[in-house]
């Protein structure tokens, strides 16, 4: 039995279901499709049941060539994690990867605050909807009538630009009021059973100097959130307390949609670590950690106790891939010295 590459950063045979689609994305040529076939083949925060789990999964595919599967992984992504009431990572085939909650190993501080930034121009479907509905906020006031919908509407439109930055762009009150808006109007979402998984965080700690100093592109960078359209976005900051997560994990390369800027993290370091998200700007010289939650009903006082922090991008961010990616396994082997120095050798 030929022993090839390993796959979920486990020796496998040839005959595995991946073995040939993955030394196809290898051979590719590209970068982006090479970072893929480093993710899937070193992430060995992809437990064994968790594995079984997306392979079945695959065997409804009748395509699993190179596109087949990112496009069967995309698939998975959507239908198990994205829009489910109870997405996958919080199955019990992916209990290893709990970072907080009942049963975590080591469970983080219930108070320590986390961070997460929200994209707010890509809410255009959401805001669309809203239009549509007429929807009301719990004052009766309809606060959405006036989006630009049925005109060039989408997330990078010059008039949904416009119209956030008459929202956002203003007085402290007045964005407060309209982010006050958009957090009931998701969690009135979430309540009708139209969840948006997962919610990508990190610690707040971690990040409050960096937050506090750097711009919005800045902050997409750090945290390994690719923006590769120049057009402005607003985004938003809002903390909260791990417990009212319920529960947090450390995220795998099949809780992220087919994205070569997502890096694993390394083996033998407990789930409380969570991931490292690889910096798509500078090179940084620390890792934060990052963890992945079911989406929750956010409050007014999470954007409160960020500071009122909303920006406006100023451009775009398509890192040079394959250097990023040597540049953060370098920053990984530094930080995890016992670290194998065959796992991810070559990133991409």
């Amino acid at each position: 039995m030929a022993i090839v590459s390993p796959i979920f950063n486990r020796s496998r045979a040839s005959q595995h279901m991946l073995a040939a689609e993955l030394e196809e994305l290898q051979d590719a040529g590209n970068c982006r499709d090479g970072a893929m076939a480093a993710n899937f083949r070193y992430d060995h925060r992809v437990p064994p049941p968790r594995e079984d789990e997306f392979i079945q999964f695959c065997t409804t595919s009748a395509d699993l060539s190179k596109k087949g599967l990112q496009n069967t992984q995309i698939k998975y992504f959507k239908e198990k994690v994205r829009f489910p009431q109870d997405p996958a990572f919080q199955e019990s085939p992916n209990t290893t990867n709990l970072s907080f909650g009942p049963g975590a190993p080591v469970n983080l501080s219930p108070k320590r605050d986390l961070v997460r930034v929200l994209n707010v121009s890509r809410l255009d479907f959401v805001f669309g909807q809203a239009y549509d509905q007429h929807w009301t906020n719990s004052a009766g006031d309809e606060p959405f009538k006036d989006y630009p919908a049925g005109e060039a509407e989408g997330a990078d439109s010059d008039q949904v630009l416009d119209w956030l930055n008459d929202k956002l762009d203003k007085s402290d009150k007045e964005a407060v009021k309209f982010v006050n808006d958009v957090l009931e109007l998701l969690n009135d979402r979430l309540d009708r059973k139209l969840p948006f998984h997962p919610v990508w965080a990190a610690f707040w700690g971690e990040l409050r100097d960096f937050f506090n100093s750097q711009s919005a592109d800045r902050w997409l960078e750090r945290l390994g959130v690719e923006k590769p359209v120049p057009h402005p976005h607003w985004v938003i900051v809002l903390v909260y307390k791990v417990d009212e997560t319920r529960t947090l994990w450390r995220p795998t390369v099949l809780d992220v949609e087919w994205y070569p800027c997502h890096f694993p993290s390394p083996p033998d370091l407990p789930a409380s670590r969570g991931g490292h998200p690889m910096d798509l700007g500078k090179s940084s010289v620390t890792l934060v950690s990052e963890f992945i939650h079911q989406q929750i009903r956010h409050l007014p006082q999470h954007f409160e106790q960020a500071g009122l922090l909303r920006q406006r991008t100023t451009r775009g961010s398509s890192p040079e891939l394959r250097l990023q990616r040597e540049n953060h396994r370098k920053l990984l082997r530094d930080c995890c010295p016992e670290l194998d120095n065959m796992w991810m050798k070559n990133p991409c």
